[in-house]
C-alpha cells in the first residue's frame, strides 16, 4: 500500500445511511476514521490518478467465545468437518483471528441455523400427502425408477441409504427428489463439449441429477440428435452439423426450447452426492492438465507438479431450460460444478453445504430474470472450491445472492459477475481467504469482472454489492474489486453500486483496494487487528 498526505486522521460518526436489509440487519462500523491509499487491481501502478482511497479504522471486537462455540457446534450437528474447516485458523478455531467478528455475522449465524435445522430423515413412502411417494434403496431400484424420475407426472423419490450411481439421473417435471442418503457418483465421465461462458476451460455437460430433456428432443427438424452431442448456451461446438447451436443470442436460444419444470431437490442431515475422481481408465481425458494448468496438483512449497489434476467425473445437480427449481437443504461434495444453473429461471438455491467443488460451487449461467424476487441462492455453505464459490455467469439477471458464507477458492474468486451479467444484488454475504492455502494464483475475493471486448457484449451493469464482508485478506486482490477498461474488459461502471463492504485483515499495511475509480471512501472499507507502524 502507498501511503501519503492523503492519509490524514479524520472523526467521521455513524450517521451515513445504510440501504434497507433483505433478511436481516447488516454490519456497520461507525466511529472515527483514517483514510488509505488504494491500490486498484488492474492499474498495477500505471494510473495511479484512477487509484482512489478507501477508508481503514481498527477492528471492532465484537461477538464472543460462547455465540462463536455454539455457531462451531451447530455446524458440526450439521455434517461440516470439525477439523479440515470448523475449527481452523481462517474459520471458527481458538487461534483464528477473526473467529469471535465471523461468528457475529448475521450470514454466518443463520447459514448455520439452517444446516443444523435440516430434517434428519425423509418422508416414508406411507405418508402420501400430495403424490406417490417412491423410496429407492439402491441401484436395481433406481433403474427400475428411471423412465417414472424422467416423466412429468408429479412425484415424490426419496434416494436412501449409502450406494454409487453408475449414470446420470434425467429429472422430469413436477418432481420432488430428497437426498436421504449418501450417494456417490462412480460412472463414466460425462462429455467434454468444450470451454463454458467463453472460458477456455473444459466443462461437463451433465450431472448425477440432469434436470432437462435428452438431446433428441430438443430439436425434431434436425434428425436423430445423439445424446453426448450436445451443447449449452456460451458453447462454441459446431460439429456435427445436426446438434442445435444454442451459443446465439439469449432471447433465441431458448425459443421453443422444451422446458423442465417445477423441480425441488431436499436434503436431510445424512443425505450427500459425492462425485468420485475421473480415472484413465473411464476417460483417456481425464488427465486436464493441458486444458488448465492452474488446476495441477501442488508440491507442498505451492509450486506445480509435474502430473496434470485429475477433475470429477461430473456436476452435482445440473439444470438447462428449466423453469421454478429449488435446491434446498442439500450437501454435495468433490462435483465439477456443485450446482450448475443455465438457461433456468425461477431459481431458489438455499440452505445447502458445497464441499470441494473443483470448477464452482454454484454456477449461475444464461438466467435473465424479467423481474425481481425469482431468483435467490442465499444461506449456502460453499467451501475448498479450486475455482470460484459462486460465479454470476453469461446474461444471468436480477439474482438475489444472500447471506452465504464462501471460504476458500483456491484459484478465482469467491463471488463474481461476468459476461453480461446484469440487475444483480448481493448482498450481506461472508467471504473468507483460507490462510492455509498456497495456491500459485491466489485467491480472490468478491469482483465485478465485466465482459471480454472480443466478443462484442454490453459488459455487466447495474449489479449491487452492499452490506458484504471478507475475512483475512491479504492482498488487494482478495478484496472488492472492477475490472477497468485497461484489462480489456467491459464494464458499466457507472451503474455499478458498491455500499458498505468490509475488508478484515491482520495489517493495516496489507494492499487495499476501491472497485471505484472516482475514490467514494463508502464503497469499501478496510478494518485492521494492527496498525504496525502507520500513522
Amino acid at each position: 500500500m502507498k501511503f501519503n498526505l492523503k492519509k490524514n486522521f479524520i472523526a467521521l460518526t455513524a450517521s451515513f445511511f445504510i440501504a434497507a436489509p433483505t433478511m436481516s440487519a447488516p454490519f456497520t462500523q461507525g466511529g472515527t476514521w483514517y483514510w488509505d491509499d488504494a491500490d486498484r487491481h488492474d492499474t498495477n501502478g500505471s494510473y495511479t490518478n484512477d487509484d482512489g482511497i478507501v477508508r481503514t479504522q481498527q477492528a471492532p471486537s465484537i461477538g464472543s467465545d460462547n455465540e462463536r462455540n455454539n455457531i462451531r457446534n451447530k455446524f458440526d450437528s450439521a455434517g461440516v468437518p470439525w477439523v479440515e474447516i470448523i475449527n481452523t485458523p481462517f474459520f471458527l478455531g481458538n487461534d483464528a483471528p477473526f473467529a469471535n467478528q465471523i461468528a457475529a455475522m448475521d450470514a454466518v449465524k443463520n447459514t448455520a441455523d439452517a444446516l443444523a435445522n435440516r430434517p434428519n430423515t425423509g418422508p416414508d413412502e406411507w405418508q402420501r400427502a400430495i403424490n406417490p411417494i417412491t423410496v429407492l434403496w439402491g441401484p436395481l431400484q433406481l433403474d427400475n425408477a428411471r423412465q417414472e424420475i424422467a416423466d412429468d407426472i408429479e412425484r415424490t423419490f426419496v434416494f436412501r441409504g449409502n450406494w454409487n450411481i453408475d449414470a446420470p439421473i434425467y429429472v422430469g417435471s413436477n418432481k420432488t427428489i430428497w437426498i436421504d442418503g449418501e450417494l456417490t457418483y462412480t460412472g463414466a465421465d460425462t462429455p467434454h463439449v468444450g470451454g463454458a461462458a467463453f472460458t477456455p476451460k473444459g466443462s461437463k455437460m451433465h450431472g448425477v441429477f440432469t434436470v432437462r430433456r435428452k438431446a433428441n428432443a430438443w430439436d425434431e427438424d434436425r434428425g436423430n440428435i445423439d445424446e453426448n452431442d450436445w451443447t449449452s448456451l456460451g458453447q462454441n461446438y459446431t460439429e456435427p452439423a445436426n446438434i442445435v447451436e444454442l451459443n446465439k443470442p439469449l432471447k433465441e436460444s431458448i425459443e421453443n426450447q422444451p422446458i423442465v419444470q417445477n423441480v425441488t431437490f431436499l436434503g436431510s442431515q445424512r443425505g450427500k452426492i459425492k462425485v468420485e475422481l475421473s480415472t484413465a481408465q473411464s476417460n483417456p481425458q481425464g488427465n486436464w492438465a493441458r486444458y488448465d494448468p492452474d488446476l495441477k496438483p501442488r508440491n507442498p512449497d505451492g509450486t506445480l507438479a509435474n502430473t496434470g489434476q485429475v477433475i470429477p467425473r461430473t456436476n452435482g445437480i445440473h439444470f438447462d431450460h428449466a423453469r421454478n427449481v429449488v435446491v434446498d437443504g442439500v450437501r454435495l461434495e468433490g462435483a465439477l460444478n456443485a450446482i450448475y444453473v443455465s438457461s433456468t429461471f425461477e431459481v431458489e438455491i438455499k440452505n445447502n453445504f458445497i464441499d470441494k467443488s473443483v470448477f464452482r460451487g454454484v454456477h449461475l449461467h444464461g438466467s435473465g430474470h424479467a423481474a425481481d424476487n425469482l431468483a435467490f441462492v442465499r444461506n449456502n455453505l460453499i467451501t475448498r472450491n479450486h475455482w470460484d464459490g459462486i460465479d454470476i455467469d453469461s446474461h444471468s439477471a436480477r439474482y438475489r445472492i444472500e447471506e452465504n458464507v464462501i471460504i476458500g477458492a483456491d484459484n478465482r474468486f469467491l463471488i463474481w459477475t461476468e459476461i453480461d451479467a446484469h440487475h444483480n444484488l448481493i448482498d450481506n454475504n461472508v467471504g473468507i481467504i483460507n490462510l492455509t492455502q498456497d495456491s500459485p494464483v491466489g485467491a480472490g475475493g468478491f469482483q465485478e469482472n465485466g465482459t471480454e471486448m472480443n466478443i462484442g457484449a454490453q459488459g455487466t451493469r447495474w449489479n449491487t454489492w452492499q452490506n458484504n464482508n471478507i475475512f483475512n485478506a491479504r492482498e488487494a486482490k482478495q478484496g472488492f474489486l472492477m475490472r477497468g477498461t485497461e484489462s480489456n474488459r467491459v464494464v458499466q461502471q457507472d451503474t455499478v453500486t458498491w455500499f458498505n463492504n468490509y475488508v478484515w485483515q491482520q495489517n493495516r499495511s496489507m494492499t487495499t483496494s476501491n472497485p471505484k475509480m472516482d475514490g467514494i471512501v463508502d464503497d469499501v472499507m478496510y478494518l485492521w487487528l494492527n496498525n504496525d507502524g502507520n500513522p
